[in-house]
């Protein structure tokens, strides 16, 4: 009698290019569980499953041909219990041939646990309202945009500051329904735009890579420091490094 193998989902990874929001395509990939290798099913359209694994917290490093390697906090109680699936935001590398077109913000900032960015240009996404009971905000949607990903933010109508969100489902063209509360003002159209992941290291180091597909390359980056919050807008081409342009300067 054959013996028969149960297998069991333990988690659902999805590598998306952070610079573009596209599944991550490519087949040349490694993962590791803290430090060990581990094994998956590639399933397509950057889709991978880990099966038969426990579910202990723990680091996830991602190696993938033409991007930046990127270690992840792998915390299953803030993923769904049936299908618990961690979205990899990855930053491409810039090679001759490969991922070109790129603008790419690094340095040192002694302090800094994390990095990220949404572009100021080009909005095709505003809000109109928000219920807080159900979690649901209105928007202005004019070209019936789809939103792909997960991470979205909504940005203050002076451009100061921006609140990041979930999405969880969008029921329709004119709503979106989000996992967690927000403070912004709804009411004020304010822009949506999703999310640009950077990466930090403990020694200070950061990077955070943009697509070069306008004249101008206006951000608002959010960077945390020792637990500050901090804002800053730049032109990606004419950036020099984090704090020269704090507070608009």
């Amino acid at each position: 009698m054959a013996d028969i193998i149960k297998m069991q989902l333990s988690l659902v990874i999805h590598l998306i290019d952070t610079t573009t929001g596209n599944s991550i395509l490519e087949s040349n990939v490694s993962f590791y569980r803290d430090g060990a290798k581990l094994s998956t099913l590639s399933r397509g359209n950057g889709l991978f499953l880990v099966m038969n694994e426990s579910k202990e917290n723990f680091k996830l490093k991602s190696v993938i041909y033409g991007y930046e390697e990127n270690v992840t906090e792998i915390d299953f109680a803030t993923l769904e219990q049936k299908l618990p699936m961690q979205e990899i935001y990855l930053i491409p590398k810039t090679l001759r041939g490969v991922n070109e077109g790129l603008l790419t913000l690094q340095g040192v900032y002694m302090g800094i646990n994390s990095i990220k960015a949404v572009p100021l240009y080009s909005h095709h996404l505003y809000t109109r309202g928000y219920e807080e009971q159900k979690r649901i905000i209105s928007v202005f949607n004019p070209h019936k945009k789809n939103l792909l990903n997960h991470h979205y933010a909504i940005i203050a109508k002076d451009n100061s500051s921006f609140e990041e969100f979930v999405l969880l489902e969008q029921p329709d063209a004119k709503r979106i329904k989000i996992q967690n509360s927000i403070k912004s003002d709804c009411n004020n159209d304010c822009a949506i735009e999703r999310v640009i992941f950077g990466i930090t290291d403990s020694e200070g180091n950061y990077l955070l890579r943009v697509r070069d597909d306008s004249p101008k390359i206006p951000y608002l980056i959010r960077y945390e420091v020792e637990g500050e919050e901090n804002f800053e807008l730049m032109d990606f081409r004419q950036i020099h490094e984090l704090g020269s342009g704090r507070d608009g300067d």
